[in-house]
């Protein structure tokens, strides 16, 4: 089965040298999410634009997400799931720590509920962005 690679980029998004960059130009299959403004994310905004490349995609969905992504990743709507076959989390951003930047803070509360598709997260117990617990 072949999927659909889909780069979920976090706040500011991912510079030429971040290594979903890299990883764009290692799969040439991969479609990267453009947000319409990368300094000053709006929650909706952010996850209907996801859904609507997951809706578009036309074989199941391999989602790349780092930081603020994994949010908008883990927020995607219920009758999207059956199109996701994974997802690849990468130090989740925690917006509801005390010292988040506001503009951040309209993603909270962080989705807790598990999701259907095979989940690999990766974090780090250094973390400034996220606590590992």
């Amino acid at each position: 089965m072949r999927l659909q690679p889909i780069i979920v980029p976090g706040w500011k998004d991912s510079g030429p040298g971040h290594w979903q960059s890299q990883w764009e130009t290692m799969l040439p299959q991969a479609v990267r999410v453009r947000q319409r403004d990368w300094e000053n994310p709006v929650c909706a905004e952010w996850i209907a634009t996801l859904a609507a490349e997951v809706e578009r995609a036309r074989t199941p969905a391999l989602l790349i997400a780092h930081s603020l992504g994994c949010l908008v990743s883990a927020a995607l709507p219920v009758p999207l799931w059956h199109k996701v076959a994974g997802a690849l989390l990468v130090a989740p951003a925690d917006v509801e720590r005390p010292d988040a930047p506001e503009c951040l803070r309209g993603f909270a509360p962080i989705a807790r509920r598990p999701l259907p598709f095979q989940t690999v997260v990766v974090a780090s117990d250094d973390d400034p962005y996220c606590a590992l617990a």
